[in-house]
């Protein structure tokens, strides 16, 4: 199942990992906008520059001058689509590409890391964030397998009806996934109940039976980039509509629903 190949992706070691033949304690870097990526092959910094949009710069970086993966840029922004993914009551734009960067680039700090020496205490460090951000893609892979589970219905029938040039929400292996899970589920409910009722009642409606994604939860988010003339639904029927602006670095409360757009575009992040 395609999950489980992620898992194992994350939790296994790459036994058939390209082998390297830089000088021990070495790491093969390149920067982006100053930020040090690991792996400075042309496929690499072509694939990274399209996806956070920066140039490249080779350079061997020797372990002694030790980096923070945390403050990369590339695990930056799969630790943020991993929030916005746990807080968001829907299934949002599938990240796949990114998760696939930052796999392929923990499978070679993997490697690198087997040839430091023992005992030594930067790479033990290095260790536990490795696993840091093991821990953060499994748990983001997994958020988006409940939702699909959940919803499914209502995923597929939202990426069926898509207009041409919107972004999907969900990656191939995922749609595959969804689509398995939809037709089990039939055959589930024919073989155990359907066939046993009248005729005119052996035909249900998943996506009248299975619950939507409740948009009007309420959500805690933190602004990127400053917002005008938002408009707020009212709660109740005394109440009218109304607008408000959200300043750059501010936090609120408030309905999924009214900042939905604002997270697709990266606007605005939950928390």
């Amino acid at each position: 199942m395609w999950v489980k190949r992620q898992e194992r992706m994350l939790l296994e070691h790459a036994d058939t990992a390209r082998k390297h033949t830089q000088q021990p304690h070495y790491y093969d870097c390149y920067c982006l906008n100053g930020i040090q990526f690991l792996k400075s092959t042309p496929h690499h910094q072509q694939q990274y520059g399209r996806l956070f949009g920066c140039a490249t710069t080779p350079r061997i970086l020797p372990i002694s001058a030790s980096y923070n993966l945390g403050h990369l840029q590339g695990f930056a922004v799969s630790f943020q689509a991993w929030m916005n993914e746990k807080f968001s009551p829907e299934l949002l734009e599938s990240k796949s590409e990114i998760v696939e960067c930052v796999i392929e680039q923990l499978e070679h700090m993997e490697e690198n890391l087997k040839r430091t020496k023992g005992g030594d205490l930067k790479a033990s460090i290095h260790r536990m964030e490795v696993e840091r951000i093991r821990y953060v893609l499994s748990s983001y892979l997994r958020s988006r397998i409940r939702k699909i589970e959940k919803y499914f219905p209502h995923v597929l029938e939202k990426e069926k009806t898509r207009t041409e040039g919107e972004p999907s929400i969900l990656s191939p292996e995922e749609f595959a996934f969804a689509k398995e899970y939809m037709a089990n589920t039939e055959a589930h409910l024919k073989n155990v109940a359907l066939k046993h009722m009248p005729p005119n009642l052996q035909k249900v409606d998943l996506l009248k039976i299975v619950p939507e994604p409740n948009l009007d939860a309420f959500v805690f988010l933190r602004v990127k980039e400053k917002q005008e003339n938002i408009l707020v639904e009212p709660e109740t029927d005394e109440q009218s509509e109304y607008v408000i602006d959200l300043d750059k670095d501010s936090q609120h409360l408030i309905r999924y629903k009214t900042i939905a757009p604002l997270v697709a575009s990266g606007a605005v992040k939950l928390i």
